[in-house]
């Protein structure tokens, strides 16, 4: 696979000649387990020790491609803590881990100390007035829509920037573009009869504005009659913003003639992309 090494070796089988034929990637982009203080937001925050536990559990439940798991991760320390806890209980079950990277692709979004401060006092507009008598678990939900409308409002920006030093959702959405493009090649390059998982722990922010630039959805217009649409105009749109340790996948097969079917799981729900609209956001990006 691209010169991943141990990860090629391992995917080898004997008789099966050619390349790309009849293999299969699950790329899941998941957002870090749950940090020690939900309100406030930093890059240095680890996780709390009921985000260790689900962490943990995503581990228990996950059940890996027969050729292993290899995870890519923000360089933040909440995302590459949430990969290693689940590669732990991975380990318990004897599946094959490969060596995990760092990826900037998925780290948090590249913004201003002014957007940030702009970012929190939206969210904080958007809670509910009865917010302090909310029980935690209230407060964390209410929490997670509250930052669902403040990214709304960015995405609303378009391709105009907040400031100089911010990134646009587009650029944002663009360098997951670049990694997913890299992985639908990557069957290529796999030894035929292949299957892995990859993980791609990230956060809040930047994984939702690829889904909103390619995501293929199925809507019922005025009349009744069923389209389809690229994207979303708001978040609700499509059930909200990503949760903690909650994924959208990738899911890239081929056959055996090596034609790819490329497909984006999220919510118990099956998407096309629009592979053009993709191909143009990674090479924006590369």
């Amino acid at each position: 696979m691209l010169k991943e090494g141990a990860m090629e070796q391992s995917m080898h089988h004997e008789g099966e000649a050619k390349l790309g034929r009849n293999v299969e990637i699950r790329a899941s982009f998941m957002r870090h387990a749950p940090k020690a203080d939900v309100k406030e937001p930093g890059a240095g925050a680890t996780l709390s020790e009921a985000g260790r536990e689900a962490a943990r559990q995503v581990g228990r439940r996950f059940e890996s491609k027969r050729h292993g798991i290899k995870a890519y991760t923000s360089p933040v320390d909440r995302a590459m803590e949430t990969a290693d806890l689940i590669l732990g209980e991975q380990k318990k079950k004897e599946i094959k881990i490969f060596k995990s990277r760092k990826r900037t692709e998925l780290g948090i979004v590249p913004g201003s100390k002014d957007f940030y401060t702009k970012f929190k006092e939206l969210t904080k507009q958007n809670l509910p007035e009865n917010f302090d008598e909310l029980s935690a678990e209230e407060k964390e939900e209410a929490v997670f829509a509250a930052e669902d409308k403040a990214l709304d409002w960015w995405f609303e920006l378009g391709d105009k920037k907040f400031d100089k030093d911010t990134a646009t959702a587009r650029e944002v959405g663009a360098s997951v573009a670049l990694l997913v493009d890299k992985y639908i090649r990557m069957t290529d390059f796999m030894n035929s009869g292949s299957s892995v998982d990859l993980l791609n722990v990230s956060h809040k922010g930047t994984l939702e504005p690829f889904l909103k630039q390619v995501l293929l959805r199925q809507v019922e217009d005025e009349s009744g009659k069923i389209k389809t649409v690229r994207g979303f105009d708001k978040l609700e749109e499509i059930g909200g913003g990503m949760k903690t340790v909650e994924s959208w996948d990738l899911l890239v097969k081929t056959d055996e003639h090596g034609n790819k079917n490329v497909k984006v799981g999220l919510r118990g729900n099956e998407y096309d992309i629009d592979m053009e609209k993709m191909k143009e956001l990674a090479d924006s990006s590369s």
